[in-house]
C-alpha cells in the first residue's frame, strides 16, 4: 500500500498531508486536481463492474471485488 500511494503521490495524483501536531504524526492523502480528473474513468469502471463483475475475483483473497469513490474517515 505505501509503495502505490507514493507512486501516485509522485504521479501527482494524490497529495500527502502529515499532521505534525500529534504524536504519532498522522498522514493522510487527498485527491489532486490530476486525480479528480480520473472520476470518469472510474466510473466507466465501475458501470463495467456492475454489469459483469459478479465473474471477477479476487484471485489472491479467494473473494469479489468492491469499489468505492471514498473511504470513511477514521475517528481518533
Amino acid at each position: 500500500l505505501t509503495e502505490r500511494l507514493r507512486e501516485l503521490e509522485q504521479e501527482g495524483i494524490l497529495q500527502r498531508d502529515v499532521d505534525a501536531s500529534v504524536i504519532p504524526p498522522r498522514v493522510s492523502y487527498r485527491l489532486t486536481e490530476k486525480g479528480r480528473d480520473l472520476q470518469p474513468v472510474l466510473e466507466a469502471i465501475q458501470a463495467w463492474g456492475l454489469k459483469y463483475g459478479d465473474n471477477v475475483v479476487a484471485t489472491c483473497l479467494g473473494k469479489g471485488l468492491n469499489l468505492c469513490f471514498s473511504c470513511p474517515v477514521r475517528e481518533s
